[in-house]
């Protein structure tokens, strides 16, 4: 029974990573237009997978000695493969997969001559 809870813990947390990487890149889609879609795809997922992360290197840090560098060391090393992985297994996909799909749904923007105000180009 600890089994299947472990498994469904392990599965639920990968989703929500992966929900994170789809939400901000629907966000930076809606907040950041002008953004290409690799800039979108890749902030969303490098801040989707460090944000949650960054939690378990601070308490690594913490709570083991500097003194035996060695173990230190490979542990880090052993947490930055895990967040690399993190974030080109699940949540890389994930927010190419949802930005794909908003730019089949993206309307076409017509362009106005110029702001009058600024002198430059505005989208309507």
């Amino acid at each position: 029974m600890d089994n299947i809870v472990t498994m469904m813990s392990v599965g639920g947390g990968l989703a929500v990573l992966a929900a994170l990487a789809g939400g901000l890149t629907l966000g930076f889609e809606r907040l950041l237009p002008r953004w290409s879609r690799k800039k979108r795809v890749f902030w969303a997922a490098a801040v989707a997978v460090l944000a949650p992360m960054a939690v378990v290197f601070g308490a690594y840090v913490r709570d083991n000695s500097v003194v035996d560098t060695a173990p230190f060391i490979i542990g880090l090393f052993v947490l930055t493969a895990i967040t690399l992985v993190l974030g080109l297994i699940v949540c890389l996909p994930a927010a190419w997969f949802v930005d794909r799909r908003m730019g089949e749904v993206r309307p076409i923007r017509a362009r106005v001559e110029n702001d009058a105000e600024h002198g430059r180009p505005i989208d309507v």
